[in-house]
């Protein structure tokens, strides 16, 4: 009996060791914070099934406000982006294969205009996958280009305690290295980073507030500043989202 009680102590000592393990080793890497995150803003997974509408004010400094309206549903691969600064209104409406560009709600043909206001197939499709990447966060992160390091590191900004996780993406055209900053227990997305090479230029996004609608939670503004000299770029405040498709 007392060879038994040994025995049990022994595998349950054992046992215990093993699920200790396989906790710290899923609890600790990037791909576990990256999903736990993703279910902390959008636990219903309906950003990429639904067709929302966000409207945008975006700021820069010494320059009047653009109003951007993005009006995506991916599941239908129909992207439409509407931008607004002063007397111009640009819009980029992708609906498949087709790419179909207005400025001021007329199409353009003079190509000196063309060039003068960027409105080109190559522009619209930089726009594009701008905001869906930077709006669509963190829940588009398990893309195939992406490489996830499950290696975290914890930093401290302040009095605020988070979480680094990296991503690479080595066969992108501008092999950017993104680094992203949750909440250590929340999982809400805080802060991002970017070097666009070598680690030599790039910037960084300080995520304030949320909008929650239709289960989802968007950061609601988001910071810009310089890496090298914390210098400040502009933000970008979310006023509202909704449901629909605009054309």
């Amino acid at each position: 009996m007392k060879f038994l009680s040994k025995s049990i102590k022994t595998i349950l000592s054992a046992l215990f060791t093993i699920m200790c393990i396989h906790s710290y080793s899923q609890d600790n890497t990037g791909s576990y914070y990256i999903s736990e995150s993703q279910d902390y803003h959008d636990f219903n997974k309906h950003l990429f099934q639904k067709a929302y509408i966000f409207t945008l004010e975006e700021t820069r400094p010494e320059k009047s406000s653009r109003w951007t309206i993005l009006n995506f549903d991916p599941h239908q691969e129909y992207y439409y982006i509407k931008r607004t600064e002063e007397d111009l209104i640009k819009e980029y409406i992708f609906n498949k294969d087709s790419i179909s560009i207005f400025l001021n709600g007329n199409t353009v043909h003079d190509s000196s205009l063309i060039a003068k206001h960027k409105l080109t197939p190559e522009r619209a499709m930089l726009l594009k996958d701008y905001y869906i990447y930077l709006w669509y966060l963190p829940m588009n992160l398990n893309g195939p280009e992406a490489e996830i390091q499950n290696k975290i590191i914890k930093k401290n900004y302040g009095s605020e305690k988070l979480v680094e996780v990296s991503v690479n993406y080595p066969n992108s055209e501008n092999n950017h290295s993104w680094f992203f900053y949750f909440h250590p227990q929340k999982y809400q997305l805080r802060r991002s980073m970017f070097y666009k090479s070598e680690y030599a230029d790039g910037e960084y996004i300080v995520y304030e507030g949320e909008y929650q609608f239709d289960g989802i939670r968007i950061p609601a503004l988001r910071k810009w500043y310089t890496n090298a000299e914390d210098k400040f770029l502009g933000e970008d405040k979310l006023i509202e989202i909704r449901l629909g498709r605009i054309k």
